[in-house]
């Protein structure tokens, strides 16, 4: 980046404005004024500049105020954990079963409290919709991230939004309904008409990318669809963003050219480009509000309407002043964007694209080289593409890794071809069928057959990518990915480049000195099941149960091995299957995938149950051997198996009873058992495992009085 360029205020002050961003996403009201201080009086080493400083000082304080001014936590957390009856309007769907609720009006106090509610049910029968009063009976919960190393934290997500409280219940009953304000009216009218055309027509996979990239809706994407995109590094395209958009805008600005350049009149007494640029936002802007608005659309709609301003203005100097600008428009009106990746990872690929495509080899030729052939023009173009992939790949590397943790290598080469495939193919064709769809139902089924049809050959070919597509998995922390980018970043500057790789080898001695040199065991947040993590003295390493659901909601995925990468754990010596039930066995499958363990542990019932066959399948494929455990010492850590001994008949419902000791401090692991059991095998112990599935029996006074657990 030029000189002028870091000097310039909107760059300057943008890193200060977003800092107090951070820290008041962060503290809140609690310390938030030391904190601000204490920062104040280390900058005052840094900028000597007595103005800059002034300033910065000033963007700091702002933006932490600022910041609290939107996580403001809602008045409903004080009913935390009791049961209550209420009634709200429905104001927003998230899916079939996920609602949000506003307008709350509680019976036992006969007030209404402002604030926001996330609504699950489990009614199959029950359908709401948008403008629904509905009454609501059940237990108020304070919305919580897991606890676990490298887990996503997903109550940020609904903060931002103002939903603080989650209530799951199957008790809900409409009592009436209120339109919503006419434009949410015609808006979810025009998406339920797409809906039913879609469902209609269409059947999965297609239908719920097409539901991804029209409406903005991934829910109804298929696990299996969601992760050919993932692990092809192509996820970005089922999220509407500046390639939908722009699509949507480039085809409305040229069909408003088309029919005004038709008049030599027009043409010659107005400026018909700018006239045409303007009318193209209105179709941008309904596509956008059927999208929801989501954070990547609102950032997308904001910096294309800002850029034919910039553009067809003559203002458009540099494209990181166009940066600067969009990011404190943005920041400005919401400054919870800051905590979407999207727009983290939106603006840091164009960044990237800014910076690192001049420098790669005879960019520059290629930048300023103006083709007169078609092939010529196909080839830059195709140059040029691989160049920004690359660049907004590299841009985006350490911020994949933090949140996604999959690294897929060939992502650059993958999207050269997705990208065009999708903006050129697949969405003119579904976005023709939309339009066409009020006058002409068969005329817009024949363009979304056509998109279907290309849809389906796109997946196809990113299915074949992703066999043999080379990826793996890494989870960096904060101060990883800082040191990652510094690195990226000296690798054009030699002598920046000697001291950074210095500095990569001392961290990396830190690191390693840092590993656990003792017995280690860390009780996961999975949920509803258990998943236990042991480390042992000789570095070999142990998991006991992976969570698990019906839903696609994989805890083994999300949780067990995010927090397993967040430790650098990437292989596993000891797998242990506890019991046979979904909530300790569906969340294994992930791990067996991902990590190969050296051995499988189970316990001796003989069941045919599809889950527990599919597991079993994985096993043999990857020649891991399953076996009944029996007591051992590893490492040091003597690890006793209770209960059941080989031979014994045991039910379905019988779990293994394990017991860990080392230097004289030990474990006692009960899963799933009945009270004879658990008081047949009851021994004093260090720490106890209360587990949260099962009988109540399982948790009974005299086991624990028994146990006497420290």
């Amino acid at each position: 980046m030029k000189g002028w360029l870091s000097s310039h205020p909107l760059f300057f002050f943008l890193p200060f404005y977003c800092l107090g961003l951070l820290i008041g996403g962060r503290y809140h009201q609690n310390n938030l004024f030391f904190i601000l201080c204490l920062i104040s009086l280390v900058l005052l080493f840094f900028l000597h500049n007595y103005l800059r400083y002034v300033l910065a000082i000033f963007f700091i304080f702002f933006g932490a105020f600022w910041q609290t001014h939107f996580f403001k936590p809602s008045p409903i957390i004080k009913l935390e954990g009791k049961k209550v009856a209420l009634k709200g309007k429905i104001v927003d769907v998230l899916g079939k079963k996920r609602f949000v609720l506003n307008k709350i009006f509680f019976y036992e106090t006969n007030k209404a409290i402002k604030g926001k509610v996330l609504l699950k049910i489990y009614q199959p029968h029950i359908r709401l919709s948008l403008g629904h009063i509905v009454e609501v009976r059940g237990r108020i919960k304070l919305i919580r991230p897991p606890g676990n190393p490298g887990a996503y934290n997903y109550a940020k997500k609904w903060q931002r939004k103002g939903i603080w409280v989650r209530i799951d219940t199957n008790q809900v009953r409409i009592i009436g309904y209120q339109r919503p304000w006419f434009w949410l009216y015609i808006l979810e009218k025009i998406r339920k008409k797409i809906r039913t055309f879609l469902f209609k027509h269409l059947s999965q996979p297609i239908r719920g990318v097409f539901q991804a990239i029209l409406l903005g809706e991934k829910e109804n994407i298929l696990p299996t669809t969601r992760d050919i995109f993932t692990f092809t590094g192509t996820s970005h395209l089922l999220a509407i963003s500046g390639l939908h958009l722009g699509m949507v805008m480039g085809l409305f600005y040229t069909l408003f050219w088309y029919i005004f350049s038709r008049s030599e009149t027009l043409l010659l007494s107005y400026e018909i480009k700018k006239f045409c640029a303007f009318l193209a936002i209105f179709p941008s802007f309904l596509y956008a509000s059927i999208a929801h608005f989501s954070p990547a659309t609102t950032r997308s709609f904001f910096m294309l309407v800002l850029f034919w301003w910039l553009y067809f203005s003559r203002r458009l100097k540099s494209g990181w002043i166009f940066l600067a600008i969009a990011a404190w428009i943005m920041l400005l009106s919401d400054p919870t964007f800051i905590y979407s990746v999207s727009f983290e990872l939106s603006f840091i690929a164009l960044a990237s694209i800014f910076y690192f495509t001049p420098k790669f080899p005879k960019a520059r030729y290629w930048l300023t080289y103006k083709p007169d052939t078609f092939i010529d023009k196909i080839k830059r173009y195709f140059i040029l593409c691989f160049y920004g992939s690359l660049s907004a790949w590299l841009g985006t590397l350490p911020l994949t890794m933090h949140y996604f943790g999959n690294v897929v290598l060939c992502t650059p080469i993958f999207n050269v071809i997705a990208i065009p495939w999708m903006g050129f193919s697949v969405l003119p064709s579904s976005l023709f069928s939309l339009l066409i769809l009020p006058f002409s139902e068969k005329m817009a089924l024949f363009f979304l057959k056509i998109g279907a049809l290309s849809l389906n050959t796109l997946i196809t070919f990113l299915r074949s990518m992703a066999t043999w597509g080379i990826s793996f998995w890494f989870l960096p922390n904060w101060l990883e990915v800082c040191v990652f980018y510094i690195f990226l970043f000296s690798i054009f500057n030699i002598r920046l480049f000697l001291l950074t790789t210095m500095f990569l080898v001392a961290l990396e001695t830190i690191l390693y000195f840092n590993i656990p040199k003792g017995f280690e065991v860390d009780f996961l947040d999975v949920g509803k099941g258990t998943a236990i993590f042991l480390y042992f003295p000789n570095k070999k390493t142990m998991l006991i149960g992976g969570g698990g659901s019906h839903s696609y909601f994989d805890p083994g995925r999300f949780l067990v091995a995010r927090t397993l990468w967040a430790k650098h754990i990437y292989k596993l010596n000891y797998v242990v299957l506890p019991a046979l039930h979904y909530r300790y066995l569906n969340g294994l499958k992930f791990i067996i995938k991902h990590f190969r363990p050296e051995i499988l542990w189970v316990n001796d019932v003989k069941v045919k149950q599809r889950d527990y066959g599919k597991l079993l399948h994985l096993c043999q494929e990857r020649h891991i051997p399953i076996v009944f455990p029996k007591t051992q010492n590893i490492g040091g850590v003597r690890v006793e198996i209770l209960y059941p001994q080989r031979g014994i008949n045991i039910s379905l419902k019988d779990s293994l009873f394990m017991r860990c000791e080392y230097q004289k401090i030990t474990f006692l692991f009960p899963f799933y058992l009945k009270k004879r059991i658990l008081k047949h095998y009851a021994t004093k112990t260090d720490v106890l495992l209360a587990p949260n599935f099962g009988k109540k029996e399982a948790n009974f006074l005299k086991f624990i009085q028994m146990t006497r657990p420290k």
